[in-house]
Parts: structure tokens; C-alpha cells; sequence
């Protein structure tokens, strides 16, 4: 090999060499000049996300209330449900009871009251018949002749609670028809406190939901407190780290020359 083609290596080995000590001290520098900077751009990512973490606890928070504010309402409608719910469950028996007094029991009352009237307009006639024969008689110098007759009278009330019973069943057929739309009613307003049951249930397992993720927020917050607190730390032990590996390079690159020098001073 050429004494001219070794010093020419030697020479490119020691310019690189050079090279290496620059960009080793460069890097140095570089690393040790911009690590307040570094740190205040870190510090302002940091800044960002705990804004981000605080508006998302605060978000959390609004959802939280408004749930709560949701629980209440949904309570007080499902009190009122199953109050609505237990007044028709007492009412329908009542108005089935009603019914059943008006169109049977009055009616009864009604019938029997006929026969009573008929048998008393049968007396009231005798009564009219006796009292026409006594005052015919020509001692007594009046006769009976009364503008309406006792009997036809008494025969007068029982034909006017003739309509009663039919009216009596009319208004039982209307509240059988009352009841059944109640119970209707009734079942309706059952189905809606299952849908307010199920109502709450999703409420409270929303409120679950938020709670894992304000305790997840809470976490998220608290390790980045603890990196804003340990990393100016952590840049500086890079920092060491780096420029020891930077130190080494240089110390090797200094060997690199003594060798590429000690080869350019060999006798040719």
C-alpha cells in the first residue's frame, strides 16, 4: 500500500475525527443552551393539557348536576305515578261498586216500591169506592168527586219511577265503561313507572359512567402534576446523560487523531 494512499486516510481520519470533537462540543452546547427553553415549551404543553383535563372535570361536573337535577324530577314523577297509580287501583272497586248499587240495588228498591204502590193503589181504590157509596147516600147531602181520584194518584207516583230503572241502568253501564277506561288508565300509568324505573336505573348508571371518568381525570391530573414537578429533572439527567456520551465520542475522536497522526509522522 502507497505511503501517499495512507497519509491521505490519515488525514480524512483526523478531519472526521474534527468533525466528531465539533459536532460533539456543538451538541453540548445545543443541548445545554436550549434546555430552558425546552423545559418552558414543555411547561406550556403541559399548561395545555391541564386546561384540557380541567375543562373536561368541569364538563363532568355540569353532566353530574344536570343528572342529579334529572334524578329529582324523575322522583317526584314517579311519586306521583304510584300515587296517581294507587287512587285509580282504590276507585275502580268504588266505581264498579257504585254501579252495581245504582243498576241493581236501586232498581230492586225501585221494583219494590212499585209492588208497595200497587198494592196501596188497590186500598186507595177501595178507599175512593167506599167513600163515593157513603157520600151517595141522601143524608149526607155531599158526594165525593175529588179532581183526581186517590187511587189513579197513587198509580200516578208508581208510573213515574217506571224510567227509573232502565236510567239506573244506564248509568251502570256508563260506569262499568268508566271503570274499564280507569283500569285502562291505570295500566297505562303502570307501564309509565317502568319506564321511569328503567329511567333512574340509566340515570344511575350514567352517574356510574361519570364517576370512573372524573376519578380517571383526577388520576390524569395528578400525573401530570407529578411530570410538571420531575421533569426539569429528567431533561437534566438527559442532559448529563447525553453529554457524557458526547465527552466519550470526543475523548475516542482524540485517539482517532493521535493514531492518524502517529500513521502521517511513520518514516515512508
Amino acid at each position: 500500500m502507497s505511503t501517499w494512499y495512507l497519509k491521505s486516510s490519515a488525514i480524512l481520519l483526523i478531519l472526521g475525527a474534527l468533525l466528531g470533537i465539533f459536532l460533539a462540543v456543538g451538541g453540548t452546547l445545543y443541548l445545554w443552551g436550549n434546555e430552558n427553553r425546552l423545559n418552558s415549551q414543555v411547561t406550556r404543553g403541559l399548561d395545555l393539557i391541564d386546561n384540557t383535563l380541567e375543562t373536561s372535570a368541569e364538563g363532568l361536573e355540569l353532566l353530574n348536576q344536570s343528572l342529579l337535577r334529572t334524578t329529582s324530577t324523575i322522583a317526584l314523577l314517579k311519586e306521583t305515578s304510584d300515587e296517581l297509580s294507587s287512587s285509580l287501583e282504590s276507585t275502580i272497586p268504588l266505581v264498579e261498586q257504585m254501579g252495581t248499587m245504582i243498576g241493581e240495588d236501586m232498581t230492586t228498591v225501585v221494583r219494590d216500591t212499585q209492588a208497595s204502590l200497587s198494592s196501596a193503589q188497590s186500598s186507595a181504590r177501595l178507599v175512593d169506592d167506599t167513600l163515593r157509596i157513603i157520600t151517595s147516600l141522601p143524608l149526607i147531602g155531599q158526594r165525593y168527586a175529588p179532581a183526581l181520584p186517590l187511587g189513579e194518584s197513587i198509580g200516578n207516583v208508581s208510573e213515574s219511577l217506571e224510567g227509573l230503572p232502565d236510567s239506573f241502568r244506564d248509568i251502570q253501564h256508563q260506569m262499568n265503561t268508566a271503570a274499564g277506561q280507569l283500569e285502562t288508565i291505570q295500566s297505562e300509568v303502570e307501564s309509565l313507572a317502568e319506564n321511569i324505573t328503567e329511567a333512574e336505573n340509566s340515570i344511575t348508571e350514567a352517574q356510574g359512567v361519570i364517576g370512573d371518568y372524573e376519578s380517571q381525570v383526577s388520576t390524569l391530573q395528578e400525573r401530570m402534576e407529578g411530570i410538571r414537578q420531575n421533569f426539569p429533572g429528567w431533561i437534566r439527567s438527559f442532559n448529563w446523560g447525553i453529554t457524557l456520551f458526547l465527552i466519550w465520542m470526543a475523548i475516542a475522536q482524540v485517539g482517532l487523531i493521535n493514531q492518524a497522526l502517529s500513521q502521517i509522522r511513520r518514516p515512508s
